[in-house]
């Protein structure tokens, strides 16, 4: 590192690549051994939720689309992440994606619909979850609930979700 250069200032530049690839490999490792409803690895849904924006246009979608549920559903924090390298604006994108206690569901999507980043990838994650060949490996009673979930989540957020692909 150059003289002067501290270390927060080498965090926030911003490298497309290295996020892409830091943002992969962290989901990998965060999601190690979990599984979905359906008994799938549960890294797959985030892979196919990245795989919805080019990581070369879109680097901060597609890296968000990775790390969208590390947070929420597994040990690691927004610090951890911070600390594994992740970029300030892809940790802003993954704290809005992320539920927490204090925050009502109705406040938590009021806050991802008045981000167009996030909005879209909350957008990629209920088409993922709505994804009928996934909810056809689900039991029926699951399927419903998931169904009427993301229902009210895509009219929180003013999406239209038909053919959920």
């Amino acid at each position: 590192m150059p003289t002067g250069t501290s270390v927060s200032a080498k965090k926030n530049e911003w490298d497309a690549s290295i996020q892409v690839a830091l943002a992969r490999t962290v989901a990998v490792i965060a999601h190690r051994g979990q599984t979905d409803k359906a008994g799938a690895p549960y890294v797959a849904h985030a892979a196919r939720v990245a795989a919805r924006f080019d990581p070369t246009t879109r680097p901060l979608e597609h890296c968000a689309g990775w790390l969208h549920d590390v947070v929420e559903d597994s040990p690691m924090t927004i610090d951890d992440l911070w600390a594994a390298g992740i970029h300030p604006k892809v940790l802003a994108l993954v704290a809005l994606l992320t539920r927490r206690a204090e925050i009502s569901t109705d406040e938590y999507y009021a806050r991802i619909a008045g981000d167009p980043r996030a909005r879209v990838v909350k957008a990629a994650d209920i088409r993922d979850n709505l994804d009928p060949t996934r909810l056809q490996k689900l039991h029926p009673g699951v399927r419903a609930r998931l169904r009427n979930k993301y229902a009210r989540a895509s009219e929180a957020l003013g999406l239209t979700m038909t053919g959920a692909k």
